[in-house]
């Protein structure tokens, strides 16, 4: 009899996690992007002027010219200024963008989407066509090769 209510028990449980980790996604996938020009990016503020954060990314992709992009299309169109890096191991273009924040000394900066070399395919949109652990991957891997060292080259004291 105990057996029986521990595998009943286990089946509650089991089948619980699986509509949690449903549900997670599918917020995450169809109703996170409901609201602004960019609904599903992955960001990151920084306490720093926007100019500061552009020229600490020109900088950290001229001491890394590896994650520069061959076509680097970093451009400002009026809010956005959008900016490239590359993953020569995937050969992949990481499309981003920096934006002023809620006030002078803040900024955005914006994981938006990657691209493959192969021009046929469309762009993959973080936090939208990833699964969730290679979309955890993906942020990982982007916060890993890029924030981080943003960070450091924006926060140290020289």
């Amino acid at each position: 009899m105990a057996a029986k209510n521990i595998k009943k028990a286990t089946v509650i449980i089991v089948s619980c996690f699986v509509i949690l980790f449903a549900g997670e996604e599918f917020f995450r996938r169809v109703l996170g992007g409901l609201a602004g020009s960019y609904p599903f990016v992955e960001s990151w503020e920084f306490y720093a002027k926007e100019n500061d954060v552009i020229k600490a990314i020109e900088e950290f992709k001229s001491e890394n010219p590896n994650l520069r992009p061959i076509k680097d299309t970093s451009f400002r169109n009026s809010y956005w200024y959008y900016i490239d890096f590359y993953y020569p191991d995937t050969k992949q273009t990481v499309h981003a963008w920096v934006r002023p924040g809620e006030n002078e000394f803040t900024t955005d900066l914006a994981f938006v989407s990657l691209s493959s070399s192969d021009t046929t395919k469309e762009d993959k949109l973080i936090n939208k066509d990833f699964w969730y652990l290679a979309n955890k991957r993906e942020i990982n891997k982007f916060k890993t090769l890029i924030i981080d060292k943003l960070e450091n080259k924006l926060y140290s004291t020289k």
